[in-house]
């Protein structure tokens, strides 16, 4: 990520990444500075960079108001242009691991007693797991985790899956041969926190 970040620039690096993860649709430049959490100068900015190299587009867009049965909000949004470059490009800014274990472990700290943590799925570059994270802790903080991965998730350009259990929890999934656990530990995935010492009764 670091490396990426500084060839391409952190906020570059976000919106290339988010259009490559979102092929289809505009998007509000409002949105999206939201969404990546970045200042909407920087992010203009940007797409006009993008723009100007034919990578972007900027056009008249229609959402559905959830509101009312047919009203339409008309926007002008910003979509991505489909390039012959887009494959090989998403395939490049993809095929590097997003963070470290120990860039993980600083993201996540004050959320709580972490006991076991789980990377998986877009972590180790493998799609076959149902999450891509798993936190078990005491007294954990999930308003302070959810904060966390979402600024994690803007980094990576696209949502992140997640699940968060209390220690007792997850040691009653465990003993009871819960499906999504089972599932998790079947799949590729590596430990990076394990003071439960499950990799003992291995």
């Amino acid at each position: 990520m670091e490396i990426l970040a500084k060839l391409f620039g952190p906020v570059r690096l976000k919106v290339l990444r988010f259009f490559l993860q979102h092929q289809e649709g505009a998007y509000e430049d409002k949105d999206m500075a939201k969404r990546l959490k970045v200042s909407l100068p920087q992010l203009r900015k940007e797409l006009k960079i993008l723009e100007s190299v034919g990578f972007l587009k900027h056009r008249i867009a229609h959402a559905v108001l959830a509101s009312t049965r047919n009203g339409k909000r008309s926007f002008k949004g910003w979509y991505l242009q489909r390039l012959l470059i887009n494959g090989p490009l998403k395939k490049f800014l993809f095929n590097s691991v997003p963070f470290k274990n120990d860039e993980v472990i600083k993201r996540l700290k004050g959320i709580g007693k972490i006991k076991l943590l789980i990377v998986a799925g877009v972590f180790i570059q493998d799609d076959s797991s149902p999450i891509d994270i798993m936190i078990v802790g005491d007294q954990l903080r999930r308003v302070v985790a959810e904060s966390a991965l979402r600024t994690m998730e803007a980094d990576i350009g696209r949502e992140l899956n997640y699940a968060l259990f209390e220690t007792h929890d997850f040691l009653y999934r465990l003993e009871a041969y819960d499906k999504f656990v089972r599932e998790v530990f079947e799949s590729p995935h590596q430990r990076i926190i394990d003071r439960i010492g499950l990799k003992a009764q291995e």
